[in-house]
């Protein structure tokens, strides 16, 4: 019994402890302290930090350019047109044959050459077609000690079935019969043209044909050996006698024994020799016809002067 009072009576003291705890609490809130104006304050210690100033940089609006790629210009190169071939006497090749074994140029072929082929038409009138050989003629032959020959080739359009060709054929007399049976023999020691003989593709009347010939027993463009022959004049083999040669400005030499390409000596042909002549024959006919003028008149001036001598006598 005297237990459940000790309880009851330390349950009420701690009631009244916490009542008053809470009491005094309250108090404490509601009361508030004034400043002592008498009382010197009390310095701040607190440092104020500067607020950093917040530069705003302005916004750059970079406007991307507008880039076109534009497509490669393709350039449409326009093949320029070949120049025409040089037309006879203009169409001047140079052509030469090399010993494969000796290295030496036995033949030397230059000039202007033009094949003429004869048409009969009703029988009566010849016309004649006209084939010049080409500068960039392919020169072949062969290279003997008594007999060399040069042969062209060349090809005028792809619609040829084969390449035309022309083929000289020169001899050397080393002695005094070799070549005398011939209408016109070769002299000793000199060489010259046997004969030309050649295949020739060509048009006709819008028409290809094909021309073989051959021109025999020559012996023409005679020289003595290690010189060369050189007619600048128009010249014709085998005329009036069916497919014709015609030369121009030509120059030639065979049964060479050097490597180079320069011509020797010349031999000229007549037709050179006689323009050749023309020359000083004029102007000597000019020059006797100049005296003859001045001498007339010196022999008119001194008879007048006789005469007007003796009248003033």
């Amino acid at each position: 019994m005297r237990m459940m009072r000790r309880l009851i009576i330390a349950f009420l003291l701690c009631q009244l402890c916490a009542h008053s705890v809470i009491s005094a609490d309250e108090k404490g809130n509601d009361t508030t302290i004034e400043p002592d104006d008498n009382k010197t304050p009390i310095p701040s210690t607190a440092t104020v930090l500067p607020v950093p100033e917040i530069v705003t940089e302005p916004s750059v609006v970079t406007d991307k350019p507008n880039i076109t790629t534009q497509a490669p210009l393709t350039t449409t190169t326009t093949p320029k047109p070949k120049p025409a071939p040089a037309k006879f006497p203009d169409n001047i090749g140079k052509w030469s044959v090399v010993d494969a074994i000796t290295n030496v140029t036995c033949i030397i072929l230059n000039g202007a050459l033009q094949i003429s082929i004869p048409h009969t038409v009703d029988n009566i009138t010849t016309t004649w077609t006209k084939v010049d050989v080409p500068v960039e003629a392919e020169a072949r032959g062969e290279c003997g000690a008594l007999s060399q020959k040069i042969t062209l080739i060349w090809t005028t359009n792809s619609m040829d079935t084969s390449p035309s060709n022309l083929t000289f054929q020169f001899a050397l007399n080393r002695t005094n019969y070799l070549l005398k049976a011939s209408p016109n023999p070769i002299a000793f020691n000199n060489y010259g043209l046997t004969s030309v003989m050649g295949s020739v593709q060509y048009s006709y009347n819008n028409t290809p044909a094909i021309e073989n010939f051959s021109i025999q027993d020559l012996n023409t463009f005679q020289v003595p050996i290690n010189n060369s022959y050189k007619c600048i004049s128009h010249d014709t083999l085998n005329k009036n006698h069916g497919v014709e040669l015609e030369l121009a400005r030509l120059k030639l030499e065979a049964f060479r024994i050097v490597s180079d390409q320069k011509f020797s000596a010349a031999v000229e042909c007549s037709a050179d020799g006689y323009v050749a002549d023309i020359v000083p024959i004029a102007v000597g006919a000019s020059l006797v016809g100049l005296v003859a003028i001045v001498l007339v008149a010196y022999l008119i001036g001194r008879r007048r002067s006789r005469a007007r001598g003796y009248q003033s006598v």
